[in-house]
């Protein structure tokens, strides 16, 4: 059995889908057989010799997994710690008022949006972003993450200090959204030397959008294909679902570009301005660790 390394945690929407394919890209990085394992918020049952088969058994340097959901998921922490007590960290940073916004126009890519984002704001964020919450619902089966709203999801600085708590700061790096949108080279070459590979290497398609904005042709078949999606997760049909998740063909037939995205949509003002004081949190709170880090060089 193969163990991870590293484990990208969330939340989602913070260029996951570029991120896999640079890491991909590295010889000494083997990654998950699928994006989203989803093992330690909705798979811990099947227990640790199902999760390390998803792992190539290759000898690569590096071995990890990307699952957006973690990070709001309060039994995910301990759960990772105790049974990878060394384990390197990747946590995603966007702002607040962005991510929420982003959530919700992927919640309508699948078909699933409220009809507007202010109605969205107090449901849970694992029916915009996860995967089987109406089958976990029915089973009276839903995780701690399930149960977290929209608004809560995106205040992630609660959720970045809770695993720098588990696992220090010097084993947890922030995947910042606004430096891969800026330098991505520079990002990327942080999070090859964090989990411990050659860091020059140069991956193709560092500056493409692998994500652009789209919207579905049609509701129906965007709701009928997220939920073949979880379908062909939950019989274990891995390959099956990485190879249509990553097909330019069924995305063409899904989605049509709209470079200008969803039309925006008003928030009240006392959401917009909490958001941004968690924007500011969220600020401090990176830049502690890298004061941190420094103190420590």
């Amino acid at each position: 059995m193969a163990k991870p390394t590293f484990i990208y945690v969330g939340p989602g929407r913070t260029a996951t889908s570029w991120l896999q394919e640079m890491l991909q890209s590295h010889p000494d990085v083997g990654l998950s057989r699928v994006k989203e394992t989803e093992f330690f918020n909705n798979n811990y049952d099947r227990g640790i010799d199902w999760y390390e088969d998803m792992f190539p058994s290759e000898d690569y340097k590096a071995r990890g997994e990307i699952s957006t959901m973690y990070y709001i998921d309060k039994d995910v922490p301990a759960r990772i710690a105790k049974d990878y007590p060394n384990i390197k960290i990747l946590f995603g940073a966007r702002d607040p008022l962005e991510l929420l916004e982003s959530f919700y126009q992927f919640g309508a890519r699948r078909g699933v949006a409220a009809p507007t984002i202010e109605q969205s704001l107090n449901q849970p964020n694992a029916i915009y972003m996860g995967s089987g919450y109406k089958a976990r619902l029915a089973k009276n089966s839903l995780s701690s993450g399930d149960k977290v709203s929209m608004i809560d999801s995106v205040r992630i600085a609660q959720y970045l200090d809770y695993y720098y708590s588990v696992f220090g700061k010097e084993n947890v790096l922030v995947v910042s959204f606004d430096k891969i949108t800026k330098s991505p080279a520079a990002m990327m070459k942080d999070i090859y030397e964090f989990i411990g590979v050659n860091n020059q290497h140069n991956p193709a398609g560092l500056n493409e959008k692998i994500n652009p904005s789209v919207e579905p042709k049609s509701k129906l078949l965007a709701l009928a294909a997220h939920r073949l999606a979880y379908f062909l997760r939950k019989v274990g049909l891995h390959k099956l679902l990485s190879t249509l998740h990553q097909s330019r063909l069924i995305k063409n037939l899904l989605f049509k570009e709209n470079s200008k995205g969803l039309p925006k949509q008003t928030l009240p003002i006392d959401i917009v301005q909490s958001l941004a004081k968690e924007a500011l949190m969220l600020k401090d709170l990176i830049n502690s660790q890298k004061q941190s880090s420094s103190d420590q060089s």
